[in-house]
């Protein structure tokens, strides 16, 4: 059988499981025998087993699996690094050719509760894309907004998108000509984070002033991933994106050939993912300890990005972070990107000190900038930042 375990807590992203059966079932009553699982590639080549579970009743259709600290391996988990979960998974025989169900339990990486995930199954080979749930619907799709709130400097919340009320910090920059559009920032926090704590980590808002830019600090819904980039599916985040760019533009003169994304750790994953589903919107993306999961496409070739990450012990979560930063110069060098890496070394950090030669590289980046750093990086970047290309 080939399996989708759609996690919702996790941004809806679809582990899909190989699952070997062992059963003597009729009319919904029996035994499963066993029951073995292995992980499964985006090219559909399945690991070695990942666990086996014996003995299981099924009565009228139904049956339960669970097992406890199985590890998905790095080669076939969305991050490029092992992750270990415990699902429970409680299945209803449809018909001879699927089943379904729901699946709580928790993923122990992320030490977070499944509470609404679900899951299908068809035969192996039948398909190539598993199902997910017993609806057999599609992903969903968001509206987006049409009317926007009145703004206003410092913490805007209720904002409405995606059916959600949302909160995000508007930072503008005194003394500026209003007659002169201005860059746009959008700064994301990574995971376990929030607004405050990554203002005051980063103190960007300190910059905005003399240097005129707009500055937005969007607040997560404090998910399992705090932001939504595991899947290309709409999303209630990439939503709020759109609608905060529609409503900030339309409300401030903001340079719309300026506008760019930066952020740490899930917010750096976050950035990383804007940049390849809104090629069209950022003129440039820095992510810090970023980088692309499994199942991207290459982004479009006309995003300059600036890599920074905290390298070989740029770990958290148990997630590899280092691998992440080395996956993406490669792909964005294999697709011709302009490109700035920056290994500080100091682990999975932001400090204040990287601020100033971060924002001058997304100033330095507007759309359609033609390579200036072809002839070398400006003094306030440190010795180990290096133009690729």
């Amino acid at each position: 059988w080939i399996a989708g375990i759609k996690l919702v807590e996790f941004a809806n992203v679809v582990i899909p499981l190989k699952i070997d059966i062992r059963a003597n079932t009729a009319d919904g009553q029996g035994t499963i025998f066993d029951a073995t699982f292995s992980a499964v590639d985006m090219d559909g080549n399945a690991s070695d087993p990942i666990v086996v579970v014996e003995d299981i009743a099924v009565v009228d259709g139904k049956f339960e699996i669970a097992f406890d600290m199985a590890t998905l391996p790095a080669a076939y988990s969305p991050s490029f690094s092992d992750v270990v979960f415990s699902p429970v998974i409680a299945a209803e025989i449809q018909n001879a050719d699927f089943f379904c169900g729901k699946v709580t339990g928790r993923v122990d990486t992320f030490d977070q509760e499944l509470v609404a995930s679900t899951f299908g199954a068809a035969p192996f080979g039948s398909t190539t894309t598993p199902p997910t749930d017993c609806s057999g619907e599609g992903p969903p799709m968001f509206d987006r907004i049409e009317t926007c709130p009145a703004l206003a400097p410092g913490r805007n919340t209720m904002f409405p998108s995606a059916g959600f009320e949302r909160t995000f910090d508007l930072y503008l920059p005194e003394g500026a000509d209003p007659a002169d559009p201005a860059p746009l920032i959008f700064l994301w926090h990574g995971l376990g984070g929030d607004a405050d704590e990554f203002i005051a980590r980063t103190e960007m808002d300190t910059y905005v002033d003399d240097l005129g830019f707009v500055l937005v600090v969007p607040t997560s819904m404090q998910g399992g991933v705090e932001w939504d980039q595991l899947t290309l599916d709409d999303n209630p985040d990439l939503t709020f994106f759109d609608d905060m760019v529609t409503c900030v533009t339309e409300q401030y003169n903001v340079d719309t050939d300026r506008i760019h994304a930066t952020g740490l750790s899930a917010g750096g994953l976050f950035s990383s993912y804007l940049g390849i589903q809104r090629p069209a919107v950022l003129a440039s993306v820095a992510p810090f300890s970023g980088g692309f999961l499994a199942g991207y496409p290459d982004p479009e070739p006309t995003i300059p990005y600036m890599v920074s990450w905290g390298g070989e012990m740029d770990l958290a979560f148990d997630q590899n972070f280092h691998e992440l930063a080395m996956r993406m110069i490669g792909t964005l060098t294999e697709n011709g990107h302009g490109l700035v890496t920056c290994n500080h070394n100091m682990q999975h950090v932001w400090e204040a000190e990287f601020t100033p030669w971060a924002l001058r590289y997304l100033f330095d980046h507007p759309k359609g900038a033609d390579a200036p750093y072809a002839a070398g990086l400006p003094e306030v970047f440190p010795d180990y930042c290096n133009f690729v290309q």
